[in-house]
């Protein structure tokens, strides 16, 4: 099994997504993109096309509002 199926198994989006309050990493970022690759998210950040995220220490944390736009955004893009 792959790191990037693994991550993928292991990672899954709270029942009440989304909630505007709660701050979530990385991999549920992923997960509600459809699981591109870590080099294709950095891309999407550094082009733009996802906001840039809310550092806690050392930690990358995006709000759950802030994830489903960017998800809508790009459903509207690729309609």
């Amino acid at each position: 099994m792959t790191t990037d199926a693994r991550r993928a198994a292991r990672v899954t989006i709270p029942a009440d997504f989304p909630n505007a309050h709660r701050l979530a990493g990385r991999d549920v970022f992923l997960a509600i993109l459809g699981n591109p690759s870590i080099a294709s998210f950095n891309r999407m950040i550094a082009r733009g096309d996802l906001p840039k995220p809310r550092k806690l220490g050392h930690l990358n944390r995006w709000t759950e509002a802030q994830m489903a736009a960017a998800r809508d955004a790009a459903l509207v893009e690729a309609a």
